[in-house]
């Protein structure tokens, strides 16, 4: 047992591979072996040479560090998320409305008063296409103000986390 504790403790001094740094895709990779044309030789100093020791407090404040940069990084792409999902529902929108004001259009272009005249049934199924027409832009302007409000109300929320982590 004497003997795995003192061949831990000799351990660090007869380690000295070099450590490659990589920035690939955005992320930061650590490898033993160069892992691209962009890959830097980390130095490492081990605590032994440098008589640096972490306290147990600064070990957790170093993990309170990390874990608050993972947050945060966590929140920036959920905003940016939101974001993309807020131009989603727009553009689902703007799709939808467009859409409908044509068919709303292309209806009141077929109106016919001759026919009316001799057919008063023509009438009436002309003014309940064009309710059922417009009801349908009304309730697509609904959904959509709903949508946004919620999409927006997720955003604001988002937005106050991140700057509980500042």
């Amino acid at each position: 047992m004497k003997l795995g504790y003192l061949i831990l403790l000799l351990f660090p001094l007869c380690a000295s591979a070099e450590v490659y740094k990589c920035n690939e895709k955005g992320k930061t990779i650590y490898s033993d072996a160069p892992c691209g044309d962009s890959a830097e030789v980390v130095e490492l100093r081990s605590l032994e040479k440098t008589g640096t020791q972490l306290t147990t407090d600064s070990m957790e404040a170093l993990s309170e560090d990390l874990q608050k940069d993972r947050k945060t990084r966590e929140l920036n792409k959920d905003v940016e998320d939101q974001h993309r999902k807020i131009e989603k529902i727009e553009e689902h929108y703007q799709r939808d409305i467009n859409k409908l004001n044509d068919q709303l259009a292309d209806h009141r272009n077929k109106k016919d008063y001759k026919l009316w005249r001799t057919h008063p049934d023509k009438k009436k199924s002309y003014y309940a296409k064009e309710r059922e027409i417009q009801n349908k832009i009304s309730s697509t302007k609904l959904k959509y103000k709903s949508d946004k409000r919620l999409a927006y109300d997720k955003l604001y929320e988002l937005k106050r986390q991140q700057r509980r982590y500042r």
